[in-house]
């Protein structure tokens, strides 16, 4: 996948999908291992990006935002809970 879009930087990561962020929209996002960034993209850069993902293949899985299976309230609550 490739784009500067949300779902690159948070959604791909959670079915491994090697993914190409382009521009500076996302810059800084946290996002999986399946993410090239290439803020100022060149046609060269973007090639390399290419390759480098095509040579890898898909990722594991990844739950950078959150923990499989938990619900995000139930996070919460756990933060809150633990934390007070």
């Amino acid at each position: 996948m490739m784009g500067n879009s949300s779902t690159i930087v948070r959604e791909t990561c959670l079915y491994g999908v090697p993914s190409i962020n382009i521009g500076k929209r996302q810059l800084n996002r946290q996002h999986g291992q399946n993410v090239i960034s290439l803020p100022d993209c060149s046609y060269d850069e973007l090639e390399g990006a290419f390759e480098q993902l095509l040579k890898i293949g898909r990722f594991e899985p990844e739950y950078v935002y959150g923990v499989k299976g938990q619900l995000a309230a139930e996070s919460i609550m756990d933060v809150i809970c633990n934390n007070i």
